[in-house]
């Protein structure tokens, strides 16, 4: 599995920590999605597939328990009961689990089952529904397949889970659409018994169906909402701890927050990505080169180019960084990261939230996250 030009699965110095297996089959793409995934498969297909999954998390040399699985797509629960069970099977079989192992499998709700749902109240920790509005109006501006009647089945479901954590997913920011209507999606969602609730801007993809052409509404409306979105989910108990994740206390995706904070991530499967410590990776976007075997490209960059990514991702949280956790990553570096981000809260003092022990971005910053990230990345300092 290992040559000079790919990732080392079997080392026994990466220690994967988390676990990421990308399921790319749907029934059909929604209009905003420009994840890769394949409308059309057949048994044959999606069998050979999940060999190769299982025979790849077979041959991983894994030092140690990982912490987190996430299982996204695609569409997961567009897969029969027999195979979702292979797959949790090879998972429980091959891949060490801590104790109180955070596992999440995302569901479209035209696809999941009483019997699916039996199955997943055994295996996971964490369901997240892909609901993106409970207005039809909203959902076909999307070009979003689910019909009413296939949401309330889901739901309906969903009220005999027994896992620990639910999520929603919604997407707000369509041209045309009024905030009352968010609003209400909102307050479907929570009323569903949520734990976990994710607004995403709906944005203009060009590998999407929709294309440049979106339903997009203007920047500023955007960040009016999603002002307003924290303000009404704060009401509720929902507190923003990403820019678009909020959650109950101690309710957040764990799996996130750690990948957010560099640790590593096995991710496995067609266009897939991962994380060795060191390197990025990402496996093509095709199934049938991912069960050929074709490797993933490596993205390779300089140790001091990574130690900035790894910084500017996580202060997409409201926590950012604590002395103590930076530490344990990149020792005696703190000291010249804090100068550099002191001088860039003089050019933006609304950005930053900055403490000797903490290194912020204050609610204005986050929303200006992507210039403040640049500025991160792009610093030539030498550390």
């Amino acid at each position: 599995m290992a040559n000079g030009s790919t990732v080392n699965f079997d080392s026994p110095q990466i220690g994967w920590r988390n676990l990421y297996l990308h399921i790319p089959f749907c029934a059909g793409k929604c209009g905003y999605c420009a994840f890769y995934s394949e409308s059309c498969s057949s048994l044959t297909l999606r069998k050979e597939y999940l060999q190769k999954i299982a025979g790849f998390l077979e041959r991983v040399h894994f030092t140690r328990e990982v912490d987190t699985v996430y299982i996204g797509g695609g569409t997961p629960d567009l897969l029969t009961y027999p195979e979702l069970e292979f797959l949790f099977s090879a998972i429980e079989k091959y891949v060490p689990q801590s104790s109180d192992c955070e596992i999440s499998c995302e569901l479209n709700p035209e696809c999941l089952t009483a019997s699916k749902l039996a199955l997943l109240n055994e295996r996971v920790t964490r369901l997240s529904l892909g609901v993106q509005s409970f207005d039809p109006l909203v959902r076909k501006k999307l070009m979003r397949r689910c019909r009413d009647e296939h949401l309330r089945n889901a739901l309906k479901l969903l009220e005999k889970r027994q896992v620990k954590h639910f999520n929603i997913d919604l997407i707000y920011g369509v041209s045309d659409v009024e905030f009352a209507v968010f609003a209400n999606d909102m307050q479907q969602a929570w009323d569903c018994g949520i734990d976990h609730l994710s607004c995403y801007a709906l944005t203009a993809e060009e590998n999407s169906r929709l294309g440049l052409a979106a339903p997009v509404a203007d920047d500023a409306s955007a960040a009016d909402w999603w002002l307003r979105i924290g303000d009404f989910l704060s009401s509720r108990g929902l507190e923003r701890y990403e820019i678009s994740n909020y959650a109950l206390p101690n309710c957040g995706c764990r799996h996130n927050l750690n990948v957010w904070c560099g640790e590593t991530l096995l991710g496995v499967g067609a266009s897939a990505a991962g994380f060795d410590g060191c390197d990025r990776y990402t496996f093509p976007a095709s199934v049938d080169g991912f069960i050929a075997g074709e490797a993933p490209e490596i993205d390779r960059v300089t140790p001091q180019l990574r130690m900035l990514e790894i910084f500017a991702v996580n202060l997409r949280t409201t926590a950012g960084w604590q002395k103590s956790v930076w530490d344990k990553l990149y020792p005696a570096t703190w000291d010249t990261l804090l100068d550099f981000c002191c001088r860039q809260s003089r050019i933006n003092p609304q950005w930053w939230q900055i403490r000797s022990d903490k290194i912020a971005l204050s609610e204005d910053g986050l929303l200006f996250w992507d210039d403040a990230a640049m500025e991160i990345i792009d610093w030539d300092g030498l550390l």
